[in-house]
């Protein structure tokens, strides 16, 4: 039983020195990853970090690829109906009124309209007068109350 435990622990102990001596080999060439190593909470603190960044990452390709499909099935449905609006606006250009250059103004229409817009100007003017009047007679009032009440208040 003893020749069976010192076999065992040989092969155990062959075997952790064939996997640990490469692995250390591997960390003594790359001392940030041997500091990490001896840092375990900085060590978890970057696992975190990396797997929120790569959840980040899954998320934005998801997302683009489901742009993408969308606007590839959509496209030939757009192209229908862009055809479509075609076709009917090619059915509609005979129907369309045809555009006649406008007639030149003339002269009596156009002294006609002149007159009536001063006509319109002057009414405003004689309301903008009256309004105006308004307004002068009710600050006039108030100022003669402020005054009496200034009056009052000093006696």
């Amino acid at each position: 039983m003893d020749i069976d435990r010192v076999l065992s622990y040989r092969l155990l102990q062959q075997l952790t020195h064939s996997v640990m001596t490469p692995f250390q080999e591997w960390l003594l060439a790359h001392p940030v990853w041997n500091w990490l190593f001896t840092h375990p909470v900085w060590l978890v603190g970057l696992i975190i970090l990396s797997l929120f960044l790569f959840i980040g990452l899954l998320g934005a390709i998801a997302q683009l690829t489901e742009t993408v499909w969308l606007a590839i099935l959509q496209l030939p449905l757009k192209l229908v109906q862009l055809i479509f609006v075609g076709i009917l606006a090619l059915f509609r250009l005979p129907f369309r009124p045809k555009l006649t250059a406008s007639p030149s103004p003339n002269p009596e229409t156009q002294t006609e309209r002149l007159t009536l817009i001063l006509n319109r100007l002057e009414a405003l003017r004689q309301e903008q007068d009256e309004l105006l009047s308004e307004v002068r007679s009710i600050l006039a009032i108030q100022s003669s109350e402020s005054k009496l009440d200034h009056l009052k208040i000093k006696q």
